[in-house]
């Protein structure tokens, strides 16, 4: 039976000046890349391939068996049965790509090279990529796992994300260290919900150069309902951000403005929020202005009527 392969995405993105880039670039939408000077991009990275990851840190799978790995803390035996939100204990990727559609201090140059991983325990009303997150994906070894990154280097990316981690920290720990030991060259993101254990996040001391939480409209009783976040989250952030900020400190960027190491804090503004909310969610997010880059933005997608 031939292997499944893993999904490319592509999305058309239109930035603030009216320039068109094609988000999630797959090998079937190259030819679209060579007819638009803003798209081309030739790769100078070298070097660094697959073959020289020692696999030798190994994902420890115990920690599936009694699941505490996000907030919720529910203990699902995920060796034994498939979690509806979350999935297995295997390492599953819904699809890859380069970006061009994230902050430029993340896209610049030649993308944010992305792995979206397949898995998720909460159940945002806001969220786009729900076929993404509570799909199956397509399982992956750690051989696979380390090829993505190449193929991701070889087209130029600036970073990788990773997105969708929690429901995978044991994998992502044991392949980061491998990554890290085979000096793998471009920075590491990995963007979160913001809905994570500060325990967890300590494991990620040197493998994670850049972290980007998302801030939820945590304020709002009817949303946090919804999208199952614990009621202590706003707590949570916060020992969360520090430490993250622990790990990484203060922004750090390139010569050309990318970003190299720090914290990134989105926060996708709702339309519908009352004005009190509002207010209440943005002040929180500002206490966090001198440890991290924040990042406001104002194209929420409302899937609630």
């Amino acid at each position: 039976m031939k292997k499944k392969s893993i999904a490319f995405q592509s999305d058309i993105v239109i930035d603030e000046n009216g320039e068109i880039y094609v988000s999630f670039l797959g090998e079937d939408l190259l030819h679209l890349a060579e007819a638009s000077p803003s798209l081309k991009k030739v790769s100078t990275h070298q070097g660094w391939s697959s073959s020289l990851v020692k696999d030798s840190n190994r994902t420890d799978i115990s920690k599936y068996e009694d699941c505490k790995l996000c907030p919720q803390e529910c203990g699902f035996n995920r060796l034994k049965k498939t979690h509806p939100l979350c999935g297995d204990y295997r390492l599953r990727v819904s699809n890859f790509g380069i970006s061009f559609g994230d902050e430029k201090l993340l896209s610049n140059n030649g993308g944010s090279g992305v792995i979206f991983l397949s898995g998720c325990p909460l159940t945002c009303p806001s969220c786009i990529n729900k076929e993404k997150v509570h799909s199956q994906g397509t399982e992956v070894s750690t051989t696979d796992f380390y090829d993505l990154f190449e193929k991701l280097y070889e087209k130029g990316a600036s970073n990788i994300q990773i997105l969708s981690p929690t429901v995978h920290f044991p994998a992502l720990e044991a392949t980061l260290k491998n990554l890290k030991s085979s000096k793998f060259p471009l920075p590491i993101a990995l963007k979160t919900s913001g809905h994570d254990l500060p325990k967890q996040i300590e494991r990620f001391k040197g493998l994670v150069d850049i972290y980007i939480p998302d801030l939820k409209p945590c304020f709002s009783a009817e949303w946090s309902k919804k999208s199952k976040i614990n009621k202590d989250y706003q707590e949570l952030f916060i020992q969360s951000i520090k430490e993250m900020y622990k790990q990484v400190g203060k922004p750090k960027k390139s010569e050309d403005g990318s970003l190299t190491k720090g914290i990134l804090i989105r926060y996708v503004k709702p339309d519908f929020l009352p004005p009190k909310e509002s207010k209440k969610t943005e002040s929180f997010l500002y206490q966090f202005k001198d440890k991290a880059i924040i990042s406001i933005l104002n194209n929420y997608v409302n899937l609630v009527s």
